[in-house]
């Protein structure tokens, strides 16, 4: 195969690649697409953004290991870069702390966060 025909063997290659990929994108007709976030970071911050709207007081999210902490301080949620932690203080803000050195895993699978709802997964966490 000479080289000319190699290039345009891999051009329609690529084309055909192009394709299913713009298929695999775009919703089939009848359907919506998911509204599941593809990426841990995406969910994280769809989770993050409703634990802010249900009260939840939230960290920098500019930190290493940001954090929320539930209305009444007694559960904190440490978010890692691939998992999420919890710790529980009776005492809530008012006598123990929260540190992260405390806290244990609350998300063994990361698609956890990506699949389940905000509310889901805070039900969830809140029961661990």
């Amino acid at each position: 195969m000479d080289p000319r025909q190699a290039f345009e063997n891999a051009l329609a290659v690529d084309r055909v690649a192009q394709r299913f990929a713009a298929e695999d994108e775009a919703p089939a007709e009848g359907k919506k697409k998911s509204d599941k976030p593809k990426t841990f970071e995406a969910a994280r911050t769809r989770l993050l953004d409703h634990l802010e709207s249900k009260g939840w007081k939230l960290s920098s999210r500019s930190l290493k290991i940001p954090y929320a902490t539930s209305p009444n301080g007694e559960d904190r949620l440490w978010f890692k870069t691939r998992a999420v932690y919890k710790t529980h203080s009776r005492g809530g803000s008012r006598g123990y702390g929260h540190e992260f050195k405390d806290a244990r895993s609350i998300s063994y699978d990361t698609d956890d966060l990506k699949n389940m709802s905000p509310e889901d997964y805070l039900r969830q966490a809140i029961r661990a």
